[in-house]
């Protein structure tokens, strides 16, 4: 079932938007992976998915992270052969934990809103983590700004 829910979202995140160049090969991947569990979470919730695949990935990440061989969750790739190097813990798992993270912090519909403006901003085309990371930011001050107007 995870393995559907994670080729699924790559419908989104890879398809629908795809990385400028594989050193944000964690949008594509983290993306998948933090939706999968998502997704399952939400078909199945008595399963406990999401709670299990965020302990999972973030202990596997620590893991691979203590490692003097790991790496930041965004790479500068060079050369074509070093794009196979980074399909491992950090791109699946940190990418997933990171996500999981900005959903805590920010919850889970200011998140939502703002993947949704990404994948609508950059439909059909590339992109990269800044910009994720610029439609986060503009949805959490509109966040913010909505939250003073009520108050």
């Amino acid at each position: 079932m995870s393995v559907i829910a994670h080729e699924l979202a790559h419908q989104w995140f890879g398809n629908l938007v795809t990385m400028k160049w594989w050193s944000d090969l964690w949008l594509n991947e983290g993306f998948a992976t933090f939706m999968a569990a998502i997704a399952v979470d939400h078909v199945f919730p008595e399963w406990n998915s999401l709670e299990e695949d965020t302990v999972t990935n973030i202990l596997g990440m620590f893991n691979f992270d203590a490692m003097r061989n790991s790496h930041p969750v965004s790479v500068p790739i060079g050369h074509p052969k070093e794009i196979e190097e980074i399909f491992d813990a950090i791109s699946y798992k940190k990418g997933a934990s990171i996500l999981h993270m900005m959903s805590q912090f920010l919850g889970s519909q200011t998140l939502r809103k703002a993947v949704s403006s990404y994948l609508k901003k950059h439909k059909y085309n590339n992109a990269d983590k800044d910009d994720l990371f610029e439609s986060i930011t503009e949805q959490a001050h509109q966040q913010l700004l909505e939250e003073a107007q009520i108050q």
